[in-house]
């Protein structure tokens, strides 16, 4: 089937981002057509998620972002509740396991309050067990907020998607976007293995694969993708009802029983390096110190013979399609399953059924990138979201949707701007 040849948006990426950008577009009335290259939608970063829809614990210019996207998720649950997405609010703790941690999540809760999550407080150990009586192990204590959510994290993408459909949005999956069409300095369309597509606006939210795209029409954005590991266990007793985390584990349980479980804060992450990584070096040299605890660094052999192939480590034509399989580090989250049983002695550690791993998009500093001045007029960048891109994505996507129509937002994205890269990054990534 081919693919229309015009729209008002063309939107590349259907992830959480993508959708909720092309779902915001068409409420507004706009012609819009979404590109994927995976054969449906939510089949790397969003689709692969923990399910966390964490508002606190954050840097405070993701706050109102975090806010807002919480009630576009549950308006968009309300619109459509024959779909389970899983979607409910039953809040976080953040379990501190060891006293140096308590000044951390001390400052963290009053951040919260000064943004006006006036309900995130510091528990001591007891207030924690009343809240959570299966947590019989030991800790010291944690920050609660009743504000977070959860959800299944590809079936709460597809609230989007069909919310985007009814919209009147086509998707093209199988469709890669292989170049941005310009014209006297404006982005005209998108270029694709199934011939081009020209449109007034185009909105980029390919998660890990944004800066290839971006290359070729002369951006570099310092973009570092890497794998975070997942296992889901076989159904247990009910434990809790808010995602816990802690240095170690972290997990939320499904309304089924199943644990989904991730190793947590300082998480070790997974990057399959090649010739790529040579691109935004120095953003992050700076900063090996202090993640060579928490990177685990394999070199990918396909993708630098692919690199060697083509002559260069950045561009489309060096997208795998579709992407591999990320692998899982199996040995990372049967150990964070084990923590998670000290504390929750009820949780059996012999229980996982499924593992998974997901690509996140990280920036050096940690915030996500949101920008519609760095490249051709016309063209929006909604990128390194760092994992924290479920919980945001539905008010990126209305910003997305501000900026592809009107070029401005009233919503405050200062700090997001890609300008930032220009000098010495400063801002220092909190990996929770």
């Amino acid at each position: 089937m081919s693919i229309p040849v015009s729209a008002d948006v063309v939107v590349v990426g259907s992830g959480i981002t993508g959708a909720a950008t092309a779902a915001a577009l068409a409420e507004r009335g706009a012609t819009v057509i979404l590109l994927d290259k995976e054969h449906g939608p939510a089949r790397e970063g969003s689709g692969r998620a923990q399910g966390s829809l964490r508002v606190q614990g954050r840097h405070p210019s993701e706050f109102p972002l975090a806010v807002e996207a919480l009630g576009l998720w549950e308006r968009a649950a309300a619109e459509d509740p024959r779909h389970d997405a899983e979607l409910s609010r039953n809040g976080n703790l953040y379990l501190c396991t060891n006293e140096d941690e308590r000044p951390l999540l001390l400052d963290l809760a009053a951040q919260a309050r000064a943004a006006g999550l006036t309900d995130v407080r510091y528990l001591e150990a007891d207030a924690v067990r009343e809240m959570v009586p299966a947590a019989l192990g030991p800790f010291l204590g944690g920050m609660w907020s009743p504000y977070d959510a959860q959800a299944q994290p590809h079936r709460g993408t597809q609230l989007f998607v069909r919310r985007a459909e009814r919209g009147g949005v086509r998707f093209a999956y199988d469709t890669l976007a292989t170049g941005i069409l310009t014209e006297r300095g404006r982005a005209t369309g998108v270029d694709t293995n199934r011939g081009p597509v020209h449109t007034g606006s185009v909105v980029v939210a390919a998660g890990v694969w944004t800066a290839h795209l971006l290359a070729e029409v002369g951006i570099r954005m310092p973009l570092m993708p890497v794998c975070l590991s997942e296992v889901e266990t076989a159904p247990q007793p009910p434990l809790f009802r808010p995602t816990v985390r802690a240095y170690g584990f972290g997990a939320r349980q499904r309304p089924d029983g199943r644990l989904v479980v991730s190793a947590g804060l300082g998480a070790r992450v997974t990057r399959r390096a090649s010739l790529y990584d040579l691109n935004g070096l120095r953003f992050w040299l700076p900063r090996a110190r202090t993640f060579r605890k928490n990177l685990r660094i394999r070199v990918d052999a396909r993708q630098v013979v692919r690199e060697l192939r083509h002559r260069r480590s950045l561009g489309a034509g060096l997208v795998p399609v579709p992407s591999p399989e990320p692998v899982a580090d199996r040995n990372s989250v049967d150990d964070a399953l084990r923590r998670l049983a000290q504390v929750f002695p009820a949780a059996d550690p012999a229980l996982p059924r499924r593992y998974w791993g997901g690509l996140v998009d990280m920036t050096p500093d940690g915030l996500p990138v949101i920008d519609h001045g760095a490249g051709p007029d016309g063209l929006v960048v909604v990128a390194g979201l760092c994992g924290h891109g479920l919980a945001l994505g539905p008010a990126l996507g209305e910003i997305a949707a501000d900026l592809a129509l009107d070029g401005a937002t009233r919503r405050p994205i200062a700090p997001f701007s890609m300008a930032r890269f220009a000098g010495e990054v400063t801002s220092r990534e909190v990996m929770i």
